[in-house]
């Protein structure tokens, strides 16, 4: 048995730029640039092959980054964002994001969608979206990942999973009216993508989401997971969001998410 909740809608941020803010201070001495774009290794974690023919770890199998590896070289770089949004609005304290990310096979970030995020600045989070979006893996198999950023203390670390699952119940649009409208409708077709993930007794929360260009239609649309997720999974929530027409973003750029808590049947 199949539960996908989907409950109430939240705007998020003050507005969505099509360009994201780069934040002065030249490099950060980790390979990620923030004044330019990344170099072509700037997102190879350590121990992985930068070039062509797939990622793969020194003394193991190929596999793709996780979510440590990639936050272990944009930190300086999303610290960055943070510090220089903060000159701009110095009551920002804590606050959090999460980066929802898929990967194609050239080694790009193809589709970038913020989520469950509070207390940060629009600019802030722009930024470290860009970064992300900004840098280059090790060519091979698509995959997509979460990053879940906090900034506490003015400190900018990996935010650890909860030992339980969280209370994930909003659809979430980044400038981008009646959002919830169109992703209700399309709920039925998202949750036959999960059936494949059946086996599983555990409760699993899968978030789906998209870029909407200036004209209502989708961009680019992505599904991952904590764990990662059967292509089958991601290609078929990609094409029933890909489907999708929205009303046209405010900045004419927009994005929208959605967390699906998924049920098996043992």
């Amino acid at each position: 048995m199949f539960i996908v909740v989907a409950v109430a809608s939240a705007a998020c941020g003050s507005g969505v730029s099509e360009q994201a803010p780069r934040v002065a201070g030249g490099t950060t001495g980790s390979g990620a640039s923030v004044n330019g774009t990344a170099p072509a290794d700037a997102l190879a974690p350590s121990g992985v092959n930068a070039g062509g023919g797939g990622a793969s770890v020194a003394g193991g199998a190929a596999r793709a980054p996780t979510a440590e590896d990639v936050f272990g070289r944009l930190q300086p770089a999303l610290a960055a964002c943070y510090a220089g949004g903060r000159k701009n609005a110095p009551a920002m304290s804590d606050g959090k994001l999460s980066l929802l990310a898929s990967v194609d096979a050239l080694g790009k970030p193809s589709c970038v969608i913020p989520a469950d995020d509070t207390g940060l600045s629009q600019e802030v989070e722009d930024c470290m979206r860009a970064r992300f979006a900004e840098g280059s893996y090790a060519r091979g198999a698509p995959f997509a990942l979460e990053l879940p950023i906090v900034v506490a203390g003015g400190a900018v670390t990996l935010r650890r999973a909860a030992p339980t699952a969280p209370t994930l119940d909003t659809i979430e649009s980044h400038g981008v009216r009646d959002a919830e409208d169109v992703l209700q409708k399309l709920l039925p077709e998202l949750d036959a993508c999960m059936s494949s993930l059946a086996s599983s007794s555990a409760l699993r929360v899968v978030h789906v989401g998209a870029r909407i260009g200036a004209t209502g239609r989708v961009d680019c649309a992505l599904a991952t997971s904590s764990s990662p997720l059967p292509a089958s999974v991601r290609d078929c929530s990609v094409g029933v969001l890909s489907r999708a027409v929205f009303a046209r973003p405010e900045k004419g750029v927009g994005f929208v998410s959605v967390p699906l808590k998924v049920l098996g049947t043992k």
